[in-house]
Parts: structure tokens; C-alpha cells; sequence
């Protein structure tokens, strides 16, 4: 009987830390899909509704971030509620934002997706939990599908792309200036034999 108890304690002292890894890991997972929803619901509403919209990430006293979306019109009831809800992401420990310029963020990081212009930020985010686990979620700088990876997609480096033609003409017109504009730098950046 002894040797039973003894057995069953070690099963539940495995499963108990099994059990607490795997709710630190899915706390972590659904903040990511936080801010990717947030990501891409900023993405939207500046493309849609034609506002500019500021998303704030800080980290508060207790050192857990929060992540809210600020809109500059007015939106419909149903979405006001949702879109100036403010999320704490409790599964995040780490988080930092490079733009890609050689300045990363992270205690505060606000992003402007500004629809005068068409301009979407442009960096990776960094997420960590205890240095064993690891996110990024790349912003491209145009319209483009959030999601988590550990890098750009070069799928969509190159323009045009049958999956873009879901976004107006005048978006993908401006898309192809700004590739094209990018590519004539790197052509100049590159010293010649």
C-alpha cells in the first residue's frame, strides 16, 4: 500500500508541474494573440473607417503590460466598446519593438497607423516568458495580415501579389511606389564594382 501512495505522489507532483507550465505557456499565447488582434483591428479600422489610430503598450507599477487603441473619430457603439477597452497581457514578461533602425522600445512603445498617409509602423515585436519561450510578430509598413513569425514573409516582399487584391487600387498604387521608391535606394546604396 505504501508503495501505491508513494507512486501516486510522484504522478501528481509531475502532473502539478506539467500543470503549471502549461497555464504559464497558454497565458503567454493568449497575450500574443492579444496583441495581434489589436494589431490587426488597428490595421482595419485606419483602412476602413479612413482615422488615424495610436496603439500604447506600457508596463505598469506591477510590471505587467497593457496594450489600448486610441481612435481619432468617432466609432459606432458596438465598436467604441471593444476598440477603447484597455488589456493588461499578464502573460508577457518581456517585450521590446525594433524598428528596424537600430532603436528598440520597451518599456513604452506607442505605434501610429496614420490614414492620411497610408502608413502602418514598421519593426518587429520581441515577446518573452522566463527566457523559455519567445514570440515576434513583424509589421511589414503596409497593409498586410498580422501574425506571429520569426520573420517578414518574403512572400510578400515582392509586389504585386494575388492576396493583396482584397485592398483598394489606390492602397496597392501606393504600395508600389513605396516598393519601388525602396528598391531605387537599394540600387543606389549598392557600391558599384
Amino acid at each position: 500500500m505504501l508503495i501505491v501512495i508513494g507512486i501516486l505522489a510522484l504522478i501528481s507532483t509531475i502532473a502539478a508541474f506539467n500543470i503549471g507550465r502549461m497555464h504559464r505557456q497558454q497565458r503567454f499565447r493568449t497575450g500574443v494573440e492579444q496583441i495581434i488582434d489589436r494589431l490587426q483591428m488597428a490595421q482595419n479600422l485606419m483602412l476602413v473607417l479612413k482615422t488615424d489610430v495610436n496603439i500604447a503598450i506600457r508596463k505598469n507599477d506591477r510590471g505587467i503590460y497593457s496594450i489600448h487603441m486610441e481612435v481619432e473619430t468617432p466609432l459606432p457603439k458596438h465598436l467604441e466598446d471593444n476598440a477603447s477597452r484597455q488589456i493588461n497581457l499578464e502573460g508577457i514578461e518581456e517585450m521590446s519593438f525594433d524598428r528596424g533602425n537600430g532603436e528598440s522600445r520597451t518599456d513604452q512603445i506607442v505605434l501610429k497607423y496614420s490614414a492620411l498617409y497610408k502608413r502602418i509602423p514598421e519593426g518587429v515585436f520581441i515577446l518573452r516568458q522566463n527566457q523559455e519561450m519567445e514570440e515576434s510578430i513583424p509589421l511589414y509598413g503596409y497593409p498586410h495580415p498580422v501574425a506571429a513569425g520569426d520573420k517578414k514573409d518574403e512572400r510578400y516582399e515582392s509586389f504585386p501579389n494575388e492576396s493583396l487584391n482584397i485592398y483598394p487600387a489606390e492602397v496597392r498604387e501606393e504600395w508600389q511606389r513605396i516598393l519601388e521608391s525602396k528598391q531605387e535606394k537599394e540600387k543606389e546604396a549598392v557600391p558599384a564594382s
